[in-house]
């Protein structure tokens, strides 16, 4: 019996070091992740569109959510997790929606190969992106379309969404996702059509 006990010990110490490396609190860590907000077109075949390159702060390129306020502070949710890496969800996001208003699925994200030469060639900085302790989230972001060697768009847009429940980290990352349809609202709405 004494000798079971023994054989026992090791696997006991393994599982409460175990215990040791949960999140703060011993919460199950959840995950999270941003979705296109406006249904893709019936009719897709409208201009190819390559996302160039995206932009992030370096406080917002960590797997933890990010809240801010009050004030200049910064919070890291230790259990509250995005399932695919920020910058990366963002391009996908904001791409998918933009193509859906403009009429298009022909959409090529950075890490993918072009079959032709994009007819619009996107760049996207975001400067600010997370809730915020007064109840909204923020995006303050500068989006440029290029049509070939022309700039097409260049505009810089502050997007306040209300968050309907501030302390759920479900509705942040949903609210996070209307900021950016809002985004490709806006930009859709500016595009110049191409000279004839």
């Amino acid at each position: 019996m004494g000798q079971g006990v023994r054989a026992f010990a090791p696997l006991l110490l393994v599982a409460m070091l175990a215990g040791c490396v949960l999140p703060p609190g011993g919460g199950q860590v959840r995950f999270y992740g941003l979705e296109p907000r406006i249904a893709p077109p019936a009719k897709a075949d409208g201009p190819v569109l390559a996302v160039r390159r995206v932009t992030i702060p370096p406080y917002l390129d960590r797997q933890q959510m990010v809240t801010r306020g009050p004030g200049p502070r910064l919070a890291l949710a230790e259990t509250h997790n995005w399932i695919e890496p920020l910058q990366a969800a963002i391009a996908r996001v904001f791409a998918e929606d933009l193509g859906a208003l403009l009429g298009t699925a022909r959409i090529y994200l950075p890490e993918q190969d072009l079959p032709q030469r994009p007819e619009l060639e996107l760049v996207l900085d975001i400067f600010a992106f997370e809730p915020r302790s007064d109840g909204t989230v923020v995006l303050d972001a500068r989006v440029r379309l290029h049509r070939g060697e022309a700039l097409a768009l260049e505009r810089r847009e502050r997007i306040r969404i209300p968050l309907t429940s501030p302390s759920d980290y479900g509705a942040m990352a949903a609210a996070m996702s209307e900021a950016l349809a809002e985004l490709a609202r806006r930009t859709a709405a500016a595009l110049k059509p191409p000279s004839a």
